[in-house]
């Protein structure tokens, strides 16, 4: 039910007359920025200060231009209206920052709740949205959905979020970062879909991504713009333990290039080097736990309804505390919009293909069992320390094999085919559930978890 919102002469006549409190309890007020008069009302009666009266009419005046707006504007204008509260606070030298935070709070919950009722019953007005109050709105949402863990709110304002930044064509300014410094003249690595360079961001190492672009005419980048968009506004907002953070974005250093990726800078390396490197002072038992952090960080990627498109040794990076952080998750799909419509013009690790994605005849998509599949093969390569079906050449004629439901030798521990380790009896019934040629036969990632527990 929709409160009647009290005429604004009312409103400011009991600003003006310091009736606050009462102003305060009664619901049908409920707007952004009106908690800022309960601080005026401590300030000016506290405050000895000779331009109290000039503070006060400063704020009424910013009070008074928020009020006249309904929710969806005031939610776009608040950023703004908070960003003027803190410069006029500190210009008239109000320094109680107790009360300040307290207050801000009370207005971050009545921002929490604004939103909670626009993001079902004001679709329609927020995605005509344009310019300021877009990137005003976007930056708010953005906010409220990193502070809750409310699954039935997160959910719709992810969608929404995403659909106005695709309506306002533009990302929320508040993802795009000021880099310390960028070395943009050595390139760091190269993985399948970008070229990796360092960086420092607030005195700690950065990497950049510059994402591959392949065909740079405009209806093309703007597609490739749409994709990862898309992405990034997915994974901004993911948290697990295993799934590597997502800093933002840098528009600065590469001209001519979509934005670059910004992520922590990972000092162990891929998976697949910090294993090689520490081959025979590694323990299987420090492999598998590696492995499973990384089902666990893939099921909840699944869980989140993303596809990773892309998993393999070289895709899963280890931290300072040797925990997997799996990358590049969603990179392949936003590449895959810049390409054409065959498997032949797909990019991707061939050798990591589940066989529906090797197949012509077959419409290409990455899917969550093509994950399942890849993560097989991820098994395989940790525990060879080569790339599946490291005999064959080139890479075309594993195309056949996997299509001929051939799959990887079993790492036996001995001789370059057989791996450097030997894989448990336990493990490897998981590796086969996972690479069934048919999708609908292979396990889920929660299925796949529960399997690895049950057989550690």
């Amino acid at each position: 039910m929709e409160h009647e919102v009290a005429p604004l002469e009312e409103v400011l006549q009991r600003i003006t007359q310091l009736e606050l409190r009462q102003m305060l309890i009664d619901k049908s007020t409920l707007k952004v920025g009106m908690h800022f008069a309960e601080l005026a009302e401590t300030i000016i009666r506290s405050s000895t200060n000779n331009r109290k009266t000039s503070f006060w009419n400063h704020l009424k005046e910013r009070i008074e231009w928020m009020s006249k707006h309904n929710n969806v504007c005031s939610l776009a204008y608040s950023a703004k209206f908070r960003t003027d509260i803190r410069m006029l606070l500190q210009d008239f030298g109000y320094n109680d920052s107790i009360k300040i935070q307290k207050v801000f709070l009370e207005d971050d919950q009545i921002i929490s709740h604004l939103f909670r009722e626009v993001v079902h019953s004001g679709k329609e007005e927020i995605l005509h949205l344009r310019d300021e109050k877009a990137t005003g709105f976007m930056d708010a949402l953005h906010k409220c959905i990193m502070a809750s863990d409310d699954i039935p709110f997160v959910l719709p304002a992810r969608r929404l979020l995403k659909d106005l930044c695709a309506a306002a064509k533009a990302f929320p300014p508040i993802l795009f970062l000021e880099l310390d410094s960028v070395d943009t003249n050595r390139q760091i690595g190269r993985g399948g879909f970008a070229d990796i360079f360092l960086g420092r961001y607030k005195g700690q190492d950065v990497v950049l991504k510059r994402l591959q672009v392949y065909r740079p005419e405009p209806s093309e980048m703007l597609k490739f713009s749409k994709g990862l968009l898309q992405e990034v506004l997915t994974w901004v907002h993911l948290k697990h333990p295993y799934v590597l953070p997502f800093f933002g974005l840098d528009e600065q250093s590469f001209e001519s290039y979509p934005p670059c990726i910004v992520t922590p800078y990972m000092c162990n390396g891929t998976m697949i080097d910090f294993v090689k490197t520490r081959n025979g002072t590694l323990p299987d038992r420090r492999v598998d736990q590696l492995l499973f952090e990384t089902a666990q960080g893939l099921a909840y990627l699944h869980s989140q309804n993303i596809v990773h498109g892309d998993l393999r040794g070289g895709n899963v990076l280890i931290d300072d505390r040797e925990h997997a952080q799996i990358a590049d998750f969603g990179l392949a799909t936003v590449t895959d919009a810049t390409r054409g419509a065959t498997s032949t013009t797909q990019r991707g690790s061939l050798r990591w293909m589940a066989p529906e994605l090797l197949d012509h005849e077959l419409q290409f998509k990455r899917t969550k069992a093509s994950d399942v599949y890849a993560f097989a093969c991820l098994c395989i390569e940790i525990y060879t320390g080569e790339q599946p079906f490291p005999s064959i050449q080139p890479d075309v004629a594993v195309i056949f094999q996997v299509r001929g439901q051939k799959r990887p030798l079993r790492p036996s521990g001995s001789g370059l085919l057989g791996g450097a380790r030997a894989i448990s009896d336990g493990l490897w019934a998981i590796v086969e559930a996972c690479w069934a040629h048919k999708p609908s036969d292979r396990p889920d990632m929660a299925t796949v978890l529960g399997l690895i527990m049950a057989s550690s």
